[in-house]
């Protein structure tokens, strides 16, 4: 699916669900348990389409169709967990270079430090550790298609065009708009993302602090909520796994909580968000 030189429509709204659901499985949710809620085996697009809280797929598949068109197009992706998530990221950030929907991906990773006490917030979040363990895996798998991925990313990581990039911003426990004035290097990152053809958040804790871990009216649109943090395409990605939420009308509330009364902490809502800034 990723070589295919005609990509549908499907295809990148496939990659995109897969990459927020696979958001399900890290070790907070699962505890090292292989009993997992999310069936990669059999992905089915539409039993996920129904979980969506929010679901702005559309837009953001037309707006990542006209991303070919243009001549300098940086995306970044600001990843979560390793294992199934990472890949599924990985998969996403080769069909855009691959489809010519960017022309440099950059995955923004958090630093592992040993020696200066420097660490994730979580044991399951991606560090350059985590890169050269995938790397192995799939080309040690047997597994011709896994082998390609591999390959291409072996690829583009050697051309330029994918690039692995640590910072110590992503360990902090700032919310992003506040960090904006406290860390200076966070602040070039702000500025580099204005510059960019899209910013992937990915997560529930990249939500928490985008959001601010703020009591927001649940339905306070979501452009409110980043408050400085803004100013370039965003999409966010995020299975709910906690109580910060906003951007939900209130009758879609209602009918979620009496279907189930833990759906903000189980993970099994989603909620894929795109937000535009630059047409603001």
């Amino acid at each position: 699916m990723i070589q295919d030189p005609m990509p549908s429509k499907d295809h990148l709204k496939t990659l995109i669900l897969f990459s927020t659901f696979s958001n399900q499985i890290d070790l907070s949710m699962t505890a090292g348990s292989h009993q997992v809620s999310l069936d990669h085996t059999n992905f089915d697009v539409f039993n996920y389409t129904k979980d969506l809280l929010n679901n702005d797929l559309d837009g953001v598949c037309d707006y990542i169709a006209q991303l070919s068109y243009l001549t300098t197009k940086t995306c970044h992706l600001v990843i979560d967990n390793c294992g199934l998530e990472f890949f599924s990221d990985l998969c996403f950030g080769l069909y855009l270079l691959t489809t010519s929907s960017a022309n440099e991906v950059v995955f923004h990773i958090k630093v592992l430090l040993f020696c200066v006490r420097k660490f994730p917030t979580f044991v399951s979040d991606v560090t350059s550790a985590d890169i050269t363990y995938m790397s192995s895996f799939l080309y040690d798998s047997n597994d011709p298609d896994l082998i390609k991925v591999q390959d291409l990313m072996s690829e583009y990581v050697e051309s330029g065009k994918i690039i692995f990039r640590p910072n110590l911003s992503w360990n902090f426990s700032h919310h992003y708009s506040d960090l904006l004035t406290a860390w200076s290097q966070f602040s070039e990152i702000h500025e580099s993302f204005k510059e960019s053809s899209l910013v992937v958040f990915k997560g529930d804790l990249n939500y928490r602090r985008l959001c601010g871990e703020l009591n927001w009216d649940i339905d306070t649109p979501m452009s409110v909520m980043l408050q400085n943090f803004k100013n370039f395409p965003l999409l966010i990605l995020r299975t709910v796994k906690s109580v910060s939420i906003c951007g939900i009308e209130s009758d879609m509330v209602d009918r979620v909580k009496n279907l189930d009364e833990n759906w903000y902490i189980n993970g099994e809502k989603g909620q894929i968000i795109f937000i535009n800034h630059k047409l603001d």
